[in-house]
């Protein structure tokens, strides 16, 4: 699934059931606008390619074949794809 990135945040995170300090997530969101212009909000543990992901970058979801969640986000390389 393609999209572009409309939003990145740091989501709430809690520890037995204590709010930890934003400095201490390890988690990273994004809002991001479908290619069929459906909006949806995906969290996913931090690590150093999604980090490198911004506002308005073009972003391919990946998908569990099973469970149909989404497990990961990586920016879209794609020549041939337009908005």
């Amino acid at each position: 699934m393609i999209g572009i990135v409309k939003e990145v945040f740091i989501p709430e995170e809690y520890i037995n059931n204590i709010l930890i300090d934003v400095m201490d997530c390890t988690k990273i969101g994004f809002k991001v606008m479908l290619d069929n212009n459906e909006m949806i909000a995906v969290i996913f543990k931090q690590n150093e390619f999604n980090t490198e992901i911004f506002k308005d970058d073009i972003v391919r979801l990946i998908q569990d074949n099973k469970t149909k969640e989404y497990v990961a986000i990586e920016l879209y390389d794609g020549e041939d794809y337009e908005w």
